[in-house]
């Protein structure tokens, strides 16, 4: 806790089961405080084809590292699993309306109700 004098250090981002360049941009840099500065800093990285559905992935994750402080030491968290939540790929859930049916033979078609 605290801060006195300069500081900064250094973010890279990896894959997890999010692709680079599909999923979202190759982002790295470095954050920095001047002196008697205290204030949250921001790293943004930009998601590429937000909305778009991928067929088969509707969740998918990526790595945030701190690394390299400067003139800081690292805190307790230094690594975050971002998930990317495909909120296309899911509009509702669909069920059966229920979990036994009986039907004759002679009725030649089961009718099956299905909700949304």
């Amino acid at each position: 806790g605290g801060f006195q004098g300069r500081g900064s250090v250094q973010y890279d981002v990896s894959n997890v089961s999010a692709f680079t360049g599909i999923d979202f941009e190759p982002s790295s840099g470095s954050v920095s405080w001047t002196p008697s500065d205290g204030q949250t800093k921001v790293i943004s990285i930009p998601l590429i084809n937000p909305g778009v559905y991928t067929a088969g992935r509707y969740i998918t994750a990526f790595k945030v590292r701190l690394q390299n402080p400067e003139r800081v030491g690292l805190g307790a968290i230094t690594e975050a699993v971002i998930t990317i939540i495909n909120s296309n790929a899911v509009t509702g859930t669909i069920a059966l309306a229920e979990t036994e049916a009986d039907v004759d033979e002679s009725d030649g078609i089961l009718s099956l109700s299905v909700t949304r």
